[in-house]
This record gives structure tokens, sequence and C-alpha cells, in this order.
């Protein structure tokens, strides 16, 4: 047994509208594919997004950087005094394997609410005030807003009239907050 890690996953994702329709969201060039009940499909344009270019010295530093988390792992695993456990080896993705561009968003980050449209918390780099973008999107798979979370919160939930349940993280620990949009 052995575990292959890979830093950059490009992906799909989906999630449900509050029609019964499913909205896919494509990870290769970011746009949304809405299937309706009945089956009948259809596809948004590409929504806009600030690309950014995986380098060379980019791919060796993600790498490296899994490579020592799995290690420092491994040490936390040994038992005080104990003997080494046998744990099965952590492979990585060799450089050449991950895209020439980060992903626009990781896979479980795509929420429907109550109106019909998708929320997606994006990669994108991070914007002036430390937080994460979120991107609304319409069923009809136009960019309907963009946004910053506040720093530390992650989109958990999307309820009525753009209430937001956050994922909150501070030297206390992890907790719950509603927020709402105006």
């Amino acid at each position: 047994i052995s575990t292959m890690l890979d830093p950059l996953p490009i992906g799909d994702d989906w999630a449900l509208l509050s029609d019964g329709s499913i909205a896919v969201l494509k990870g290769r060039d970011y746009h949304v594919e809405v299937i309706t009940p009945d089956g009948t499909r259809s596809t948004g344009l590409k929504i806009p997004f600030d690309w950014q270019r995986v380098t060379d010295d980019d791919r060796s530093a993600l790498i490296d950087s899994i490579r020592g988390d799995g290690e420092a792992t491994r040490a936390a695993a040994r038992p005080p005094g104990g003997a080494a456990p046998v744990l099965p080896p952590i492979l990585v993705v060799s450089p050449n394997e991950l895209p020439d561009y980060r992903p626009p968003f990781r896979a479980g980050n795509a929420r429907g609410d109550a109106e019909g449209r998708l929320w997606v918390q994006t990669t994108a780099p991070k914007p002036p005030n430390g937080g994460l973008l979120v991107d609304v999107i319409t069923a009809k798979g136009e960019l309907a807003d963009r946004f910053e979370l506040p720093i530390g919160r992650r989109l958990l939930a999307v309820g009525p009239n753009r209430t937001l349940i956050l994922v909150a993280h501070d030297s206390t620990g992890n907790y719950l907050e509603r927020a709402r949009l105006p």
C-alpha cells in the first residue's frame, strides 16, 4: 500500500441547486454545466479568472513541501522510546505531472443556494486583505458577484438572502460563524 499525493489536482466539482438541477463546475477551463431535472443540459461561458502559471521553481517547491510534511508526520507518529512504526511510502507525483496553471478551485468548494446560484471558493491569489475569494455564479453559468471572505474564514454553506455559514479559525480553534452579505 502506498499513498500518491498531488498538490495541484485539477478536477470537477458539483452542487445541487434549489430547483433540483445539478451544477457541474469544470476545473480545466472554469465553466459551469447545468443538468436540469428533466435531463436538459446547458453550458455556460468560461468564468473570468486570474490564472496563475506554475513555474518549474513552483513545482519543485510544492513537491519539496509535501515531502517535508510527510517526514514530519512520520517523526510525530513515533511513540516516545518506541521503535519507528512501519508506514507505507509517501509518493508524490513527479513535477512534470503538475499542471501548467493552478486550478481555479479545489474539489468540495462549490455550494448551491436557495436562489439557484453556485458559490465557489476559489484558489485565486490572496486579495489585499488576505482572505479567500468567492465567486457567485448564476444558473446560466455567468459570474454574478465576486467578494473576499475575512481572513481565517472558509465558506461552509449558503442560506437564503445571502446568508453565509463560515468556518472560522483562530488561536482558540475552529468555530462556526453566520454572516450576511449586503
